[in-house]
């Protein structure tokens, strides 16, 4: 008897390679999921610390420029312990006297000039900590300085600014 051939092959998946099949794609999927949400946490970080960096960067610079040309400071007084507020005059700035502080309330430092409202300087995502002015007596040889130091969002900050009185 002749046999016959059948050309007609079947064609498709069988269940169990669908099945395989699917495993492996969401196998990929969920790496590319787990990928992904690590990269948009880290970059949140990162922009977080930047910001955070600005912001002091910002209020140190604020506080360097009112102590370029002041010609008294006020408080804390030369020498003592350290204060959370710094008092000063500066002639080429008006109206005086400048006074930053902290309201601890809110961790927001604040700038006062003569009788004029406060202005607050650093917005409330960043919140200040730990502030300390340090009045630095003259001493061998060496000018009088202010030395202040803060803890924005748990990242501590310091400069030390001599004066020329």
């Amino acid at each position: 008897m002749p046999r016959i051939i059948s050309s007609h092959r079947n064609s498709g998946f069988t269940l169990i390679e669908t099945i395989l099949y699917l495993g492996l794609l969401s196998l990929l999927i969920g790496g590319i999921l787990i990928s992904s949400y690590g990269l948009i946490r880290s970059s949140d970080a990162i922009k977080r610390k930047i910001l955070t960096e600005e912001e002091a960067n910002f209020l140190l610079s604020k506080i360097a420029w009112v102590l370029t040309g002041a010609s008294q400071v006020i408080a804390p007084a030369p020498g003592f312990s350290s204060g959370t507020t710094l008092a000063l005059v500066n002639s080429h700035i008006a109206p005086n006297p400048l006074r930053f502080d902290l309201d601890t309330a809110s961790g927001i430092l604040q700038l006062e000039r003569g009788t004029s409202g406060a202005v607050s300087l650093n917005s409330a995502n960043a919140k200040i900590e730990n502030l300390s002015f340090h009045h630095i007596a003259p001493s061998f040889g060496k000018p009088r300085g202010v030395e202040v130091s803060f803890t924005m969002n748990g990242k501590p900050f310091e400069m030390i600014r001599f004066l020329r009185l």
